[in-house]
């Protein structure tokens, strides 16, 4: 059976296509001797360097174990194109060997998001990001969430980003905060349970039949708070504390220990703020 490796998939969903700056310019390959390896996958025939994929003003030092175990200073066209390319760095993704499915997350215009090939959702509207996580593609798969770059702008300006492989957009954007992101991602062999790589650190096990759960109790307890006018950070913050949100209503106060009960098990793991942070909060009543 072939080894899979995440870069590996992510670039094969792309289409192979040659390592290249984010203006679209591409970067010529280099000469290696025998018995060199790609630093980060292990592949036997890398033709890039490290410079090529990262700035020498970067440094990985608490992920370098993670980011290139190889050791060593080559890199594949793969782990080139998985550690530079921004359009991997620009929202989440699903990628699989036949192809790449990016999903919005954040409130943008339609034109805007003409950039993702993925799902569309009406101007000013907040995409379903946790019902895509809830059916992932089949396996194998990778998932990646650039959770940082996403607030910072790369989604938002999705359409300017150059994807690799594909023709350069006028105005193209070749810098964006965002962080390393699809180099530390895993391959998943189930769609029940698997792991979303969340920016550079966290790895985040998607158990797709307690999310469900999850989410079905959470929506019902938002939809209460939000009818009793609280404001949309409140609910979520008291989501991730199990506290009552401020100014809760004396009815809803009253009923907030036996509504938070079911969250009690899983409200201090590590992916519990993501899971609150991607619940779909309703518009106040107009009473309110």
């Amino acid at each position: 059976m072939r080894e899979l490796h995440a870069t590996h998939i992510i670039w094969r969903a792309l289409g192979c296509p040659s390592p290249c700056d984010n203006d679209g310019a591409r970067i010529p390959p280099r000469a290696y001797g025998p018995g060199i390896r790609c630093a980060h996958c292990g592949d036997e025939s890398p033709a890039y360097h490290l410079s090529d994929a990262i700035s020498d003003n970067f440094t990985t030092m608490r992920n370098a174990s993670r980011a290139w175990p190889f050791g060593g200073s080559a890199l594949c066209a793969a782990c080139v194109v998985a550690c530079k390319s921004l359009a991997l760095k620009a929202g989440l993704f699903f990628a699989r060997e036949d192809g790449i499915f990016f999903v919005a997350s954040m409130p943008v215009s339609n034109e805007a998001l003409e950039g993702f090939r993925g799902r569309k959702g009406p101007n000013d509207t907040r995409p379903d990001v946790l019902g895509a996580l809830l059916e992932p593609p089949l396996p194998p798969f990778v998932a990646v969430y650039p959770r940082y770059g996403v607030e910072h702008g790369t989604e938002a300006n999705a359409s300017r980003i150059h994807t690799p492989g594909q023709t350069v957009p006028p105005n193209v954007l070749v810098k964006c905060q965002a962080k390393h992101t699809a180099i530390y991602a895993e391959v998943a062999y189930s769609r029940e349970r698997y792991v979303l790589q969340v920016d550079d650190a966290a790895e985040v096990l998607v158990d797709v039949p307690l999310w469900r759960s999850l989410r079905v109790t959470a929506d019902a307890l938002v939809s209460e708070l939000r009818a009793a006018g609280c404001g949309a950070e409140d609910i979520r913050s008291a989501l991730v504390t199990l506290r009552p949100p401020p100014r809760c209503p004396r009815l809803a106060l009253a009923r907030w220990r036996g509504r938070a009960e079911p969250f009690l098990a899983v409200h201090d793991a590590a992916w519990w703020p993501l899971f609150v942070s991607l619940l779909l909060i309703p518009e106040l009543p107009e009473k309110h």
